[in-house]
């Protein structure tokens, strides 16, 4: 396979966004059934995880039965793994400390959260793991699953049906198409991933790559959101430090996108 060249594979992208709203929805009212019975929250919310997938699987196996060998080309074996994973950590943990900066830039400049004279504290962190079976969970729901899902649909199917015809709307697409499934707060970094994992899926030439950056990037967003915590209330706006952040966020997402765009540890 030539440089710049992708799988070609023809599904149609309404379908695939309709099946993805269609297991998230099936998802929610899972997770909304389990909260009623009293379950963790946490667990909830990873057990209805894979009722969504499977929701998923199911709605797009009719679609995905054409082009198994397509598919099975996405995974080519890189000419370097230890340069390809090196590479995609980097990706990943450069994107996770950008979602620090940016969190750090919006509570400086009174964007999240609220400014209290009186309520301040100084930034205290303290770390305090779930049991070890939730914990798991996460990790298998989070780490790997939930990569691999959207990384096959997003940089899979949605960039390889589209890249053919043109290859820049072909990124946009399948950036946006990531983005809009994630928070409102989570949409622009997500969206910045997306174009990222694209460009690293074009000049890699395997899904491995995105994929193993997305799986570090999760990976440590399963461990800020059960085994980290911390409280902040600052006791006034500090747009010096927001400068600073924001700065930083850029710095860490151009870095992000230099690594990205390498070509020597990808698919021959």
């Amino acid at each position: 396979m030539g440089k710049a060249e992708l799988p070609s594979i023809r599904i149609p992208i309404s379908l695939i966004m309709l099946f993805q709203v269609s297991a998230l929805i099936i998802r929610e009212l899972a997770r909304l059934e389990m909260i009623g019975a009293e379950q963790e929250p946490a667990t909830a919310q990873h057990v209805s995880a894979l009722f969504g997938f499977a929701a998923l699987g199911i709605f797009m196996l009719p679609l995905l039965r054409g082009h198994s060998m397509n598919v099975r080309n996405l995974f080519h074996r890189p000419r370097s793994w230890p340069q390809l994973i090196m590479y995609s950590v980097a990706i990943g943990l450069l994107f996770r400390l950008a979602n620090w900066t940016k969190m750090i830039a919006s509570i400086a400049f009174g964007f999240q959260g609220q400014a209290d004279s009186i309520m301040a504290t100084e930034p205290v962190f303290w770390w305090a793991c779930p049991p070890a079976s939730s914990l798991v969970l996460g990790v298998v729901v989070m780490v790997g699953l939930t990569p691999l899902v959207e990384e096959l649909i997003h940089r899979g199917l949605i960039l390889c049906s589209l890249f053919a015809r043109h290859r820049v709307a072909a990124v946009l697409a399948s950036a946006i198409s990531f983005s809009v499934l994630h928070s409102f707060n989570d949409m622009l970094l997500a969206f910045a991933f997306g174009i990222v994992a694209a460009i690293q899926m074009i000049n890699y030439r395997t899904l491995w790559a995105p994929l193993l950056a997305h799986m570090t990037f999760n990976l440590m967003i399963t461990f800020d959101w059960d085994c980290l915590h911390g409280i902040w209330i600052p006791e006034s706006a500090s747009p010096t430090l927001g400068v600073i952040s924001t700065g930083l966020t850029i710095a860490f997402l151009v870095a992000a996108l230099a690594l990205a765009r390498q070509t020597n540890a990808g698919a021959p």
